[in-house]
């Protein structure tokens, strides 16, 4: 090897790793072999990651489906269960409902189809709220409880091995300059994807958002995160790549960053507690470089206000509001009592949305009932329920799985039917007909004894005695 190394070119300078350090006799007798050659050592870290970060297709196909996990598993997971912890005033501390979402990751129904053994966390989820935020990756979720204010959240998932990232705050009753201050943040994530193109240097990219951030609100930039976000892969993030005011490199279509942007250390003026005075605002996503235009996102969940500010009302609020729509119904509203009905309309959280859909339903449900009880309806009703229940109208139905064939119980879920062997013939009886199911063990065997409905059995049922066809001979029990 050495003899090579002298070989090739001037023989003088070797590339290296330079943080790259592994254990081991083998390397240290390589290491010590390398250094009596007194060769020349140039770290190639950065140039390799340059190389490296612009993808293939393949890879941009994982880190895609990596976003999309992450967007499923925000949506679907965090964010209801953040929505039940303030419904019911739960006391969850940070560090178990990161545990929550790791756990998360290996239910299916979670990770928009993917393999679950393919799936991991890139870091463990870091949750912040009630005055204490860092807002950095390498922090951990701590022991305290949650507190209802200002929630950020952030969660990267890998998918085979490929990185992607998101960054969240959900507000609870947010007071309206916190609002102003996060709408003025999502601006500048708008302006930062504006300015990722194929081509630009991410020095130049940095000066221009800082300058438009130091123009429209000049007090924030002191406010700021120190970068903007950092170049993404198998690594979760390449430290060559960063988005900050000194970095030299130019970006290319294909390379894939993780942009993240907030404010800490804000002042709450209205917040009475300590965990209420001072939030943080954090926003991130996982962005694709194209070959024109601005950088794409590819975590697709919603950020807008109505999006994730979370509108509590206490019952006070409610009474006052009946008593105001009465005054304004007696008035005649106003256009400015129309703006604000509006306004409250459109803002309304999905959550909110479910309630006001569930309460219909029910509206919806009483109504139906009534209405069948005064016109007598209910004969009728009965009368419907006493078709036979065919579990299969042809054979071609049936499944064709190996335990039916070897005389196995099968359930078919599809079809409601547990399908039985008699006398070695795979029979299906539908569910509707069995009447109940009972084991008993005695010593080494186990007995599954099953009744069905029949002709003369008590039916404590709205079917009385009628059956479609009652002269045919019933299995009683099995």
């Amino acid at each position: 090897m050495i003899e090579a190394i002298k070989d090739s070119k001037n023989g003088k300078a070797i590339g290296v790793f330079g943080k790259d350090k592994f254990p081991g006799e083998f390397m240290k007798s390589w290491n010590d072999c390398l250094n009596k050659e007194g060769l020349e050592k140039v770290d190639l870290s950065a140039t390799v990651a340059y190389t490296l970060a612009v993808k293939e297709d393949g890879e941009l196909n994982a880190m895609k489906k990596a976003a999309t996990i992450t967007s499923e598993v925000f949506n679907k997971f965090f964010k209801e269960r953040v929505m039940e912890i303030v419904d019911a005033d739960e006391k969850v501390r940070h560090s178990k409902l990161a545990e929550s979402v790791e756990k998360a990751i290996e239910e299916k129904k979670y990770l928009a189809g993917a393999d679950p053994s393919t799936v991991e966390m890139c870091y463990p989820p870091i949750i912040q709220s009630g005055g204490n935020y860092n807002l950095k990756f390498s922090v951990v979720s701590d022991k305290n409880h949650m507190h209802f204010g200002a929630i950020t959240c952030a969660m990267g998932i890998r998918y085979k091995s490929y990185c992607s990232n998101i960054v969240r705050t959900l507000m609870v009753d947010p007071p309206q300059e916190m609002q102003e201050k996060y709408n003025f943040l999502l601006q500048i994530e708008e302006e930062l994807l504006k300015e990722m193109k194929n081509g630009a240097k991410i020095s130049d990219i940095y000066q221009n958002v800082m300058a438009f951030v130091k123009q429209a609100k000049p007090e924030l930039v002191t406010k700021i995160t120190k970068n903007l976000g950092f170049a993404m892969g198998i690594e979760f993030r390449e430290g060559s790549l960063v988005i900050n005011a000194k970095n030299q490199y130019r970006l290319k279509k294909g390379m894939m960053f993780s942009i993240n942007l907030g404010f800490s250390a804000m002042d709450n003026k209205e917040g009475k507690t300590p965990e209420e005075k001072t939030y943080a605002l954090f926003i991130g996503d996982t962005v694709q470089i194209n070959e024109d235009g601005p950088a794409s996102l590819i975590t697709t969940v919603k950020k807008k206000i109505k999006n994730v500010g979370i509108f509590l009302k206490n019952e006070d609020e409610e009474e006052e509001d009946e008593v105001k729509d009465e005054a304004e119904d007696l008035l005649g509203r106003g256009g400015k009592a129309n703006l604000l009905t509006e306004r409250t309309r459109n803002e309304m959280t999905s959550e909110e949305k479910r309630r006001t859909h569930q309460r219909e339903l029910a509206h919806q449900l009483n109504e139906e009932a009534k209405r069948r009880l005064t016109e007598n309806r209910g004969e009728q009703q009965s009368q419907r329920a006493r078709k036979s229940r065919d579990s299969y109208k042809n054979p071609s139905q049936m499944p064709k799985e190996s335990d039916i064939r070897g005389m196995k119980i099968y359930i078919d879920k599809k079809y409601e039917t547990v399908i039985l062997p008699v006398f070695g013939i795979a029979t299906p009886f539908h569910i509707a007909t069995i009447k109940n199911i009972s084991t008993s063990v005695e010593g080494d065997y186990t007995y599954l004894r099953i009744n069905f409905y029949c002709p003369g059995s008590a039916l404590g049922r709205n079917e009385g005695n009628l059956f479609p066809n009652p002269e045919a001979t019933f299995v009683k029990e099995m």
